[in-house]
Protein backbone atom coordinates (compact mmCIF):
# COMPACT_ATOMS: atom_id res chain seq x y z
CA UNK A 1 0.00 0.00 0.00
CA UNK A 2 1.02 3.58 -0.58
CA UNK A 3 0.35 6.76 1.37
CA UNK A 4 -3.09 7.05 -0.30
CA UNK A 5 -4.40 3.92 1.36
CA UNK A 6 -4.80 2.11 -1.98
CA UNK A 7 -2.57 -0.41 -3.58
CA UNK A 8 -0.86 0.80 -6.79
CA UNK A 9 -2.83 -1.71 -8.88
CA UNK A 10 -6.16 -0.19 -7.81
CA UNK A 11 -5.04 3.40 -8.37
CA UNK A 12 -3.66 2.99 -11.86
CA UNK A 13 -5.76 0.35 -13.56
CA UNK A 14 -4.99 -0.14 -17.23
CA UNK A 15 -8.13 -2.20 -17.80
CA UNK A 16 -10.54 -0.70 -20.34
CA UNK A 17 -13.60 0.83 -18.78
CA UNK A 18 -16.37 -0.66 -20.89
CA UNK A 19 -19.11 1.27 -19.11
CA UNK A 20 -17.78 4.58 -20.49
CA UNK A 21 -17.80 5.63 -24.15
CA UNK A 22 -14.42 5.82 -25.85
CA UNK A 23 -12.93 9.27 -26.28
CA UNK A 24 -12.44 10.06 -29.95
CA UNK A 25 -9.50 12.35 -30.63
CA UNK A 26 -9.90 13.97 -34.05
CA UNK A 27 -6.88 13.50 -36.26
CA UNK A 28 -5.47 16.64 -37.82
CA UNK A 29 -4.77 16.17 -41.48
CA UNK A 30 -1.09 16.30 -42.40
CA UNK A 31 -1.86 19.01 -44.95
CA UNK A 32 -3.40 21.61 -42.68
CA UNK A 33 -5.98 22.72 -40.16
CA UNK A 34 -9.76 22.66 -40.54
CA UNK A 35 -12.34 24.61 -38.58
CA UNK A 36 -15.07 22.75 -36.75
CA UNK A 37 -18.35 22.38 -38.69
CA UNK A 38 -20.40 25.55 -38.29
CA UNK A 39 -17.41 27.60 -37.13
CA UNK A 40 -16.90 30.85 -39.07
CA UNK A 41 -13.46 31.19 -40.67
CA UNK A 42 -12.43 34.72 -41.64
CA UNK A 43 -8.92 34.06 -42.97
CA UNK A 44 -6.78 31.37 -44.53
CA UNK A 45 -3.01 30.86 -44.28
CA UNK A 46 -0.80 29.15 -46.85
CA UNK A 47 2.50 27.98 -45.33
CA UNK A 48 5.17 27.85 -48.04
CA UNK A 49 8.90 27.21 -47.91
CA UNK A 50 9.59 30.96 -48.21
CA UNK A 51 7.02 32.15 -45.67
CA UNK A 52 3.39 32.16 -44.60
CA UNK A 53 0.78 34.04 -46.63
CA UNK A 54 -2.56 34.93 -45.05
CA UNK A 55 -5.65 36.19 -46.86
CA UNK A 56 -9.16 37.09 -45.76
CA UNK A 57 -11.52 34.43 -47.13
CA UNK A 58 -13.44 37.05 -49.09
CA UNK A 59 -10.24 37.76 -51.13
CA UNK A 60 -10.33 34.28 -52.65
CA UNK A 61 -11.86 34.75 -56.09
CA UNK A 62 -11.79 31.18 -57.38
CA UNK A 63 -10.02 27.82 -57.23
CA UNK A 64 -9.60 25.22 -59.94
CA UNK A 65 -8.66 21.58 -59.44
CA UNK A 66 -6.72 20.01 -62.31
CA UNK A 67 -6.73 16.23 -61.91
CA UNK A 68 -3.89 15.40 -64.32
CA UNK A 69 -0.95 13.93 -62.39
CA UNK A 70 0.45 15.52 -60.36
CA UNK A 71 -2.85 17.06 -59.31
CA UNK A 72 -2.83 20.85 -59.16
CA UNK A 73 -5.16 23.18 -57.29
CA UNK A 74 -4.84 26.81 -58.38
CA UNK A 75 -6.32 29.51 -56.13
CA UNK A 76 -6.75 33.16 -57.14
CA UNK A 77 -6.53 35.61 -54.24
CA UNK A 78 -6.55 39.21 -55.44
CA UNK A 79 -3.55 39.55 -57.76
CA UNK A 80 -1.84 36.51 -56.22
CA UNK A 81 -1.90 32.99 -57.61
CA UNK A 82 -1.48 30.15 -55.13
CA UNK A 83 -0.43 26.86 -56.73
CA UNK A 84 -0.84 23.63 -54.76
CA UNK A 85 0.52 20.33 -56.08
CA UNK A 86 0.04 16.88 -54.64
CA UNK A 87 -2.40 14.02 -54.68
CA UNK A 88 -6.04 13.59 -53.77
CA UNK A 89 -6.46 17.36 -53.64
CA UNK A 90 -10.26 17.10 -53.95
CA UNK A 91 -10.39 16.93 -50.14
CA UNK A 92 -8.64 20.30 -49.94
CA UNK A 93 -10.90 21.73 -52.65
CA UNK A 94 -13.91 20.54 -50.63
CA UNK A 95 -12.51 22.25 -47.52
CA UNK A 96 -12.24 25.48 -49.52
CA UNK A 97 -15.78 25.00 -50.88
CA UNK A 98 -17.16 24.64 -47.36
CA UNK A 99 -15.12 27.57 -45.98
CA UNK A 100 -13.49 25.35 -43.31
CA UNK A 101 -9.85 25.48 -44.42
CA UNK A 102 -7.79 27.54 -41.95
CA UNK A 103 -4.19 26.53 -42.77
CA UNK A 104 -2.65 24.69 -45.71
CA UNK A 105 0.93 23.41 -45.60
CA UNK A 106 3.30 21.08 -47.39
CA UNK A 107 3.33 17.60 -45.89
CA UNK A 108 6.34 16.46 -43.93
CA UNK A 109 8.46 13.93 -45.80
CA UNK A 110 7.09 11.03 -43.76
CA UNK A 111 3.54 11.81 -44.98
CA UNK A 112 4.51 12.54 -48.58
CA UNK A 113 5.96 9.03 -48.89
CA UNK A 114 2.70 7.32 -47.87
CA UNK A 115 -0.04 6.47 -50.32
CA UNK A 116 -2.86 7.33 -47.94
CA UNK A 117 -5.10 10.37 -48.20
CA UNK A 118 -4.50 13.89 -49.44
CA UNK A 119 -0.91 15.09 -49.56
CA UNK A 120 0.42 18.53 -50.49
CA UNK A 121 3.88 18.13 -51.99
CA UNK A 122 4.42 21.68 -53.26
CA UNK A 123 2.88 25.04 -52.39
CA UNK A 124 3.82 28.38 -53.94
CA UNK A 125 2.47 31.93 -54.04
CA UNK A 126 3.15 34.22 -56.98
CA UNK A 127 2.27 37.90 -56.87
CA UNK A 128 1.52 39.85 -60.02
CA UNK A 129 4.05 42.51 -60.95
CA UNK A 130 2.94 46.07 -60.04
CA UNK A 131 2.52 47.02 -63.73
CA UNK A 132 0.36 44.03 -64.63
Amino acid sequence: KTGTGQSPSKRMSLKPQLDRPAVVIPASPAWGVLAEPGEVVSSIRFECADGAYSYPYHALARWVLQTALPETLVVQAGKDTITIRGRQLATIRDALDSGRLRVLKVAALRYAATNVGSVVTQLSVESAKPNE
